[in-house]
């Protein structure tokens, strides 16, 4: 963390000791960690940021596999009977292995996007992720529309 960051860290700590009187000695003490340059200890300030940055790739192709679950209820809602109803569904992302389950989350519950999906997120499968991109593969060959045929739709869900 360079010098300016730690700067803002500590002045942001010095005006929650103002609003959070009840936390002002932690705030203290990340302040001295933070003027201080223990790096050792920043990871105990940092606990609930990510070390690492989302994937681009990783956060468009989950936003392209909702929208593509979109497109099938859409087909569903204009006549389409899927051969299969539970491949039509939108299953959710392994949460313990699948980096696209937190954003398809968050996506769904912090931000209301794709209501129509299932409430289900968590596929508790690893293997979902590759039956979505075998999807996805034919959706897009259709350039990704949302006026699906029934043939179309049914293309997708038996990829």
């Amino acid at each position: 963390m360079n010098r300016e960051s730690r700067a803002i860290l500590y002045n942001q700590y010095e005006i929650l000791k103002h609003l959070d009187p009840d936390q002002a000695g932690a705030y203290e003490k990340y302040q001295t960690v933070l003027s201080s340059g223990y790096t050792q200890l920043y990871d105990k300030i940092l606990i609930h940021i990510s070390p690492d940055e989302a994937s681009p790739d990783m956060q468009q192709e989950t936003f392209d596999i909702l929208s593509m679950f979109r497109a099938l209820n859409i087909a569903k809602r204009n006549g389409w009977v899927p051969t299969d109803e539970d491949d039509a569904k939108f299953n959710g992302f392994d949460g313990n292995n699948d980096d696209h389950y937190h954003f398809a989350a968050f996506l769904l519950d912090d931000e209301g996007l794709f209501d129509e999906s299932s409430p289900s997120k968590n596929s508790h499968s690893i293997a979902t992720l590759a039956r979505y991109r075998r999807m996805l593969g034919v959706w897009t060959a259709l350039e990704k529309t949302y006026e699906l045929t029934s043939d179309e739709a049914e293309s997708i869900i038996k990829a």
